[in-house]
């Protein structure tokens, strides 16, 4: 079954369905076919109304007997009926091998009213190049649309991937070198803003890369081949000049003329050498990655790559919190949405609002002590080695800036960044132009490709803040391995999680040494990170002992930020980030790798670090309340009620010992100083309260 949608100018769409049910060769084939019969009446359901639907195809029964009353034709008649679908009978179609026509299996299934809308179904008796068992059918319909050229189709607001080796790098660079000066020029006349220098710079990095490249314009022309060889280009060359006799010679059909059969034979012979080329080549990639043995970066990107092909992210509607967004705008729509909704902070989340206003009132006091600490300039040795930590072969950034273009810029250029960062560094606050992170959606390979729950964002933030990241990383990091834990392993130089997993190991090792029982309780505290609230984090920060203006740029780094979504060549407006998203990377590299540092406690603590630094309630302390919660809904039944029975014997007959569910309640009170027990059972608390 294949559905194919067809945008009309009028009020409805065309939703074409080409089917081949279930013949009755098999055992299980009436249970296919009632099954077949149901995803129809599926889709008549969600596309009826706003489409004009037309089913087509070989039904394996034959409407036209109504003799027949097999369970099969009952039901293919009760889903016509129900669903108020039309079609006509025009005579035998399926030929035996003996020749004879004897039923009538091919049907075109349709909504249309209107018939000056559609052609009855005609049955094609005089084809002499079928070669099926069955007559072609034909039916026309009216519809109104608008032809999409091919510059069209292939608009996009997305910047085309430069290819660096293929490009003139000489006249890149003249061109940069030449805008550089005059951005250096009024940069130092006061002539220009930051922000504005800013957006001009990298202007003028991505339209001298775009001018520079050998990037050829879209024409109006069919696809290329995908190989070519000198076989290919001789079994091209025997099929056009083939063509040509056959055209010259008056076009003729018949299945004795030595010219078309001539043409049908190199055509042929041409495909058939273009699908052997493919193959051949498909062979020799996979034998190239068995014999590689060694570690080859580009052979694994190029794998990757193979796999993101664009036929593999095409959807055509997307479910965003039970609404449907149909075609590539409104899809691009609702994965904005999505994002958006995670990225903004929840007013009714639970957290502790007196540690929470505490917090906000230190921000407050440390955003004054910091603002008259200024801090060194960014020197060019601190801007080459951020330059050279950054990984090329990434995706471009909002922009349309990757690394490479600053690398390949010249010395003007970073002189350039330098005076930028510089100013940045003496204003202590990032521009917000360098806080739009370019969204893409990935899908997690799991559930349906249309549900927007199941995709991840993974988001590039513009080169420049990477650049001013990567400059307060290297001038942070001693600070924060002085506060480090000592068990802290994860997001650490030369360690990892194996170093965390060996004590656990030994003492596995030990219990079983010493033939004892021990119990290992893991706690995944991940997802509360990425939901911590920025400020809580920021105050940790400045207790690292980061109390300069370094400390305003890294929390300027989390003010104003936003992202835009890029998917199917178009990209998004932007929409506001408030605070982690769960499986975005919206904090670049570094900052996570501080922060979780910063939010280390040792192993002994309780409490994972992370709810009590953000003032979330911490894990032990959100089931205690579900606990209590449901020991409330107890206490407000009926004294006749089981429940309210059982809690009263058993808070009587049991010590503090036990095992018991109501013990653990009493615990629970006692360690919040609550009132006693049988308080709530007398006198129950409504849920108000």
């Amino acid at each position: 079954m294949q559905c194919v949608e067809l945008l009309s100018n009028s009020a409805h769409n065309l939703l074409l369905v080409s089917v081949y049910l279930p013949s009755k060769g098999n055992r299980d084939h009436v249970d296919e076919f009632l099954e077949c019969i149901d995803q129809l009446y599926e889709l008549h359901q969600k596309y009826y109304g706003t489409h004009d639907i037309i089913i087509a195809g070989d039904l394996n029964e034959d409407l036209n007997d109504t003799a027949t009353s097999s369970k099969r034709n009952r039901y293919l008649r009760n889903f016509i009926s129900e669903c108020n679908l039309s079609f006509n009978n025009a005579g035998k179609i399926f030929i035996k091998a003996s020749g004879v026509e004897c039923s009538e299996l091919d049907y075109f299934l349709h909504t249309f009213k209107d018939q000056k809308l559609y052609t009855i179904k005609t049955v094609l008796h005089s084809v002499k190049m079928n070669v099926s068992d069955h007559h072609p059918v034909q039916m026309t319909c009216v519809l109104d649309f608008t032809k999409v050229t091919l510059k069209q189709r292939n608009s996009s607001n997305v910047t085309p991937k430069i290819k660096w080796d293929k490009m003139d790098m000489d006249l890149y660079k003249a061109m940069v070198d030449t805008s550089s000066n005059v951005i250096l020029e009024k940069l130092a006349n006061n002539q220009i803003g930051l922000e504005e220098s800013i957006q001009t710079t990298c202007e003028v990095m991505a339209n001298s890369a775009v001018k520079s490249s050998n990037i050829k314009p879209s024409y109006n022309a069919k696809p290329k081949l995908k190989v070519w060889t000198p076989a290919i280009q001789v079994a091209l060359k025997e099929m056009r000049n083939s063509y040509n006799a056959w055209v010259n010679s008056g076009k003729h059909e018949d299945l004795d003329n030595v010219l078309f059969l001539e043409k049908r034979r190199t055509k042929q012979q041409f495909r058939k050498t273009v699908r052997v080329e493919i193959a051949k080549r498909r062979e020799d990639e996979k034998e190239l990655i068995m014999e590689t043995r060694t570690r080859n970066m580009n052979l694994f990107h190029r794998l990757v790559r193979n796999t993101r092909k664009i036929g593999g992210e095409i959807i055509m509607d997307l479910n965003v919190n039970g609404q449907c967004y149909t075609g590539d705008e409104n899809i691009l729509a609702g994965f904005t949405e999505h994002f958006c909704t995670l990225a903004t902070y929840d007013e009714n989340i639970n957290i502790d609002n007196d540690y929470h206003q505490s917090v906000e009132h230190e921000i407050r006091i440390i955003n004054q002590l910091v603002k008259g600490k200024n801090i060194p300039d960014a020197s060019s040795e601190e801007l080459s080695n951020a330059i050279k930590n950054i990984n090329k072969g990434k995706s471009a950034d909002y922009y349309g800036i990757t690394i490479e273009h600053i690398v390949n810029a010249g010395e003007i250029m970073v002189i350039l960044l330098q005076s930028i960062i510089n100013e940045i560094f003496q204003q202590g606050y990032v521009p917000d132009l360098l806080k739009i992170g370019l969204l893409t959606p990935i899908f997690k390979n799991k559930g349906s490709k249309n549900d927007a729950g199941n995709y991840r964002g993974i988001t590039v933030l513009p080169v420049v803040s990477k650049i001013i990241d990567t400059v307060l990383k290297n001038r942070t990091q001693p600070s924060v391995k002085s506060v480090q834990h000592k068990y802290q392993r994860g997001f650490t130089s030369g360690s990892g999680p194996m170093n965390s997993a060996l004590p656990v190991e030994e003492v596995y090792r030990e219990v079983q040494d010493g033939e004892t029982e021990a119990q290992i309780i893991l706690l995944d505290a991940k997802s509360a990170f990425d939901k911590v609230i920025h400020t809580h984090k920021m105050r940790r920060v400045y207790q690292a002992g980061i109390e300069d203006k370094h400390w305003s740029l890294i929390s300027s780094l989390h003010q104003n930020a936003a992202s835009t979504i890029k998917w199917g060549g178009n990209i998004s407006e932007c929409f506001p980030v408030s605070l982690g998203v769960p499986m975005l990377l919206q904090l670049e590299k570094f900052q996570r790798r501080l922060l979780k540092q910063l939010l280390s406690l040792p192993t002994s603590t309780p409490d994972p670090a992370v709810y009590i630094l953000s003032g979330i309630l911490p894990v032990e302390a959100q089931i205690d309340k579900r606990a209590l919660g449901l020991f409330n809904n107890i206490c407000n039944q009926d004294e006749s009620s089981t429940e309210k029975q059982l809690a009263r014997r058993q808070i009587s007959g049991k010590s503090l010992d036990s095992n018991s569910w109501f013990i653990q309640i009493k615990k629970i009170l006692i360690k919040y100083n609550m009132d006693e027990i049988n308080t709530y059972l007398d006198i129950p608390m409504k849920k108000e309260k």
